[in-house]
């Protein structure tokens, strides 16, 4: 893995980072075509950063941590906005903590080389399922404001779905028996 900083997927997450602005400026303005448009670009770039850093060897360090710092920033910030009038904010809490406990396990790795004795980062099947619900939950919490469908209980089961699998996830990264 290179120690690169100006990479294509590393662009690529700071632009998921950046969309934020508009996406923000959009809902609240009542745009909602453009919301869900800018979300989906937002959501296509998690996509192609990936593909770009695997196909193309484009992977570094700080790729590493800054793809899923990009994805729990964009993610937790709209389903906490979009969310905190309509879902249940204790589970809103419970998904912040997960998301602030993989990244704090991220950043960890990241600047304590014996630390990947502990813990084993990278995408795993739970973490790109949650990312899918997440996803799935932002749109119909984009939806939900502008037309009231789909109901408030789909919502909360697409809530609970996400902090399941985020809880998971922190689970299958920590190494019950460390690497010697």
């Amino acid at each position: 893995m290179a120690d690169q900083y100006l990479t294509i997927p590393n662009i690529l997450s700071l632009l998921r980072i950046l969309l934020l602005i508009p996406i923000l400026f959009c809902f609240y303005s009542q745009h909602i075509l453009c919301t869900l448009g800018l979300f989906l670009a937002s959501a296509v770039t998690d996509i192609l950063d990936g593909i770009i850093a695997r196909r193309w060897r484009m992977e570094s360090r700080l790729g590493r941590i800054f793809d899923p710092l990009a994805d729990k920033v964009t993610f937790v910030t709209l389903i906490v906005l979009f969310g905190w009038h309509v879902l249940w904010r204790r589970w809103l809490f419970a998904l912040v903590a997960a998301e602030c406990i993989l990244l704090l396990m991220g950043a960890y790795t990241y600047l304590n080389s014996h630390a990947e004795r502990w813990f084993k980062l990278g995408a795993n099947s739970l973490g790109k399922a949650k990312a899918c619900c997440e996803t799935v939950l932002v749109i119909s919490l984009i939806t939900w404001h502008f037309f009231a469908f789909p109901n408030l209980f789909y919502l909360q089961v697409m809530l609970s779905t996400s902090i399941t699998f985020a809880y998971a996830s922190i689970v299958t990264h920590i190494r019950l028996t460390p690497l010697t």
